[in-house]
């Protein structure tokens, strides 16, 4: 592709060709095409892949991207590089922006760096011990200790499901949070926090709870009004559906009488790339020592390829542990292989 459109470019000055394809760019330029000319392509066709209220959102100020993989913010500042920004912009027929051309960066990592062993912080997702080690090899002499929580955290983790098609998980998901927000027997109605991985389905979310839940909002955008949602307090039958904008900082209030039915419950529907994403998911319930439960709900559809297949290793290697007559020698064969890709996936 690229050599078809070297064939096609001329710099200024040059004779005028009859081929309506043709296209002319002034000399001067010469030198920034050739250099740009490769990541434009790619950036060309990486456009048509992108969708509206997944990477980029439309606001009145023109296309947007969105931090849709781990804040879920809205970056109103931000603008993407190398002709990214001006190809969604002409996709959509939107006004076309200037390029933007970076000359100097530093990145967190290289600007933390800079104050030598005078770094202090707490996170309340890096106790780990892998994040742990990471840091200490980032920072040279930097000491961690852990700080026990004040209140016992009294979160119960519901068993996560993964289910193979987007209208199983869409019925899953609808079925756990009717169930949540109704009383049962042993407990009255609970409020219901959905976190989506993109605005797009949290808005497809928010359509297919329409006759089952009357009481829902969503918190989708931070160019949006959400005091509101934010401020007061959530009542019994009441639902958020949100993105990751909902799932880092953000301190839900909940009613006693919710409290009481046993706190809020948080529902994720996607699996993060980053564990921490997950961490900050369900830290938005059980907090200050009040109860709370979360669960996973996937869509093996939504994942990428090596997920897909950890997924269905895990599926046939659970089928195989319920067969009891087959030979054992067999089946413990099957049991290490799939042991094996499981821990190759993993890496």
């Amino acid at each position: 592709m690229e050599a078809e459109v070297q064939r096609v470019l001329h710099f200024t000055p040059c004779e005028v060709s009859q081929d309506p394809c043709s296209c002319y760019v002034p000399g001067f330029l010469s030198d920034l095409v050739k250099s740009k000319l490769k990541v434009w392509i790619e950036n060309a066709l990486k456009a048509q892949t992108m969708s509206k209220d997944h990477e980029y959102t439309l606001e009145k100020h023109g296309i947007v991207p969105v931090d849709y993989s781990c804040t879920g913010v809205v970056e109103n500042n931000m603008k993407w590089t190398d002709g990214l920004q001006q190809f969604i912009e002409m996709k959509h027929q939107a006004k076309l922006s200037d390029m933007t051309a970076i000359t100097n960066y530093m990145s967190n990592v290289g600007l933390l760096q800079k104050y030598g062993s005078q770094i202090f912080g707490v996170s309340g997702t890096l106790g780990q011990q892998a994040e742990t080690e990471t840091l200490q090899k980032i920072y040279e002499g930097i000491k961690t200790c852990q700080i026990p929580s004040f209140k016992r955290r009294k979160l119960f983790e519901v068993e996560g499901v993964i289910v193979d098609d987007e209208t199983e998980w869409m019925d899953k998901i609808c079925n756990v949070v009717t169930e949540q927000v109704n009383p049962t027997p042993c407990r009255a109605p609970r409020a219901v926090l959905i976190i989506c991985e993109t605005i797009n389905r949290a808005k497809v979310l928010y359509h297919g709870l329409e006759d089952r839940v009357p009481n829902r909002k969503l918190y989708i955008s931070n160019n949006m009004d959400n005091t509101e949602t934010l401020s007061k307090k959530l009542e019994a039958g009441e639902v958020i559906i949100a993105t990751n904008l909902a799932g880092r900082g953000t301190d839900f209030k909940v009613s006693e009488d919710v409290n009481t039915a046993g706190g809020l419950f948080v529902l994720q529907t996607f699996l993060p790339k980053n564990a921490r994403v997950e961490a900050q998911a369900f830290g938005r319930t059980a907090r200050q020592g009040s109860p709370g439960s979360a669960q996973l709900i996937v869509c093996s559809s939504h994942l990428s390829e090596p997920p897909q297949l950890l997924a269905l290793v895990k599926k046939l290697h659970s089928l195989l542990e319920g067969i009891i007559d087959i030979t054992p020698l067999i089946r413990g064969e099957f049991c290490e292989g799939t042991a094996l890709i499981s821990k190759q996936l993993q890496r």
